[in-house]
């Protein structure tokens, strides 16, 4: 069995029928270096660390492209934290007052922890998207600066939820930062009044651009007003590489912002070769191993 045909049995649950395609080289082809980061689970939910270029490739439009190295990522990441502080998490029926914002900044403060000590050079943001979206902790890899960031969050009395307009905002913060690994790490109250009015192309288009991980987790309590918004935010974690969670009960908040550091902590780094013409639309992950879930965006390298 050759190379193309190992490599387009595994795209094909993702729809990707490469038995058609041109012979793939053994070696990378002429052309551009680029640069993607992924993290792989098995089928017990552990990242897989112990990849070969081997038995990594992409898929670029239904292209294949064999790895030119991979290897655990182990530069900074850059990473903004999204907290609701509508007025939906104030008002949230059968729950004492004030006790989701005490564990969003629970959740928050722990993730802050997590990434720093895996990596005391990765720098983390915190914004807030009550009324507006505002920045409270500019990027820094300081602990204090972070903590005292958090524990300033507090829910706001009739403020509407602008979290699509906040994410469009992140995005391009992140797109300023020198680290090419981003993240944006987001946790909202449903149901909410959103009142977020940028299109939702502009802001794919904008993550696109700037290429941020999206890991969005709702805490439901009681119906959704606003249900368009779930697609919208799955489906920005889709196309970004990352992960969207709906939750009944805050205190599995930090479990789920722990898990979400875990991805990003066990990224791998992958180069490829990507000949010259048209820019593809489309990348998707290619390995030789089966019954594994990848994160890694959809937007190829520009």
């Amino acid at each position: 069995m050759n190379r193309m045909l190992r490599y387009s049995m595994l795209l094909m649950p993702v729809a990707l029928v490469l038995a058609l395609v041109p012979r793939v080289a053994a070696h990378a082809q002429e052309g551009f270096t680029k640069t993607v980061f992924f993290t792989a689970l098995d089928k017990e939910g552990k990242a897989v660390t112990d990849f070969d270029a081997s038995e990594l490739a992409v898929a670029e439009d239904g292209k294949i492209r064999p790895a030119i190295s991979a290897k655990r990522a182990t530069s900074p990441l850059s990473i903004v934290m999204l907290a609701d502080t509508s007025a939906a998490v104030g008002a949230t029926s059968g729950t004492a007052a004030g006790e989701v914002i005490r564990d969003i900044r629970d959740a928050f403060s722990a993730f802050a922890k997590q990434m720093l000590a895996a990596n005391p050079k990765n720098e983390l943001a915190l914004m807030e998207f009550g009324q507006a979206s505002i920045m409270i902790t500019n990027f820094t890899s300081s602990g204090d600066d972070l903590e005292k960031g958090v524990n300033r969050l507090v829910s706001k009395p009739n403020a509407p939820s602008v979290l699509l307009e906040a994410i469009m905002e992140s995005s391009k913060e992140l797109g300023k930062r020198p680290n090419a690994r981003r993240a944006i790490v987001a946790v909202n109250m449903e149901p909410s009044d959103e009142q977020s009015r940028e299109p939702e192309k502009n802001i794919m288009k904008e993550m696109a651009k700037d290429r941020p991980m999206l890991f969005s987790v709702s805490l439901q309590k009681g119906s959704l007003s606003n249900s368009s918004r779930g697609p919208v935010l799955e489906a920005f974690a889709d196309k970004t590489g990352g992960k969207r969670d709906v939750i009944v009960g805050q205190s599995a908040l930090v479990n789920i912002l722990k898990g979400y550091g875990d991805i990003l902590n066990a990224q791998y780094e992958l180069q490829y070769s990507r000949p010259a013409g048209a820019p593809p639309q489309l990348l998707q992950m290619a390995t030789k191993r089966t019954g594994l879930k990848f994160y890694a965006s959809k937007f190829p390298p520009q």
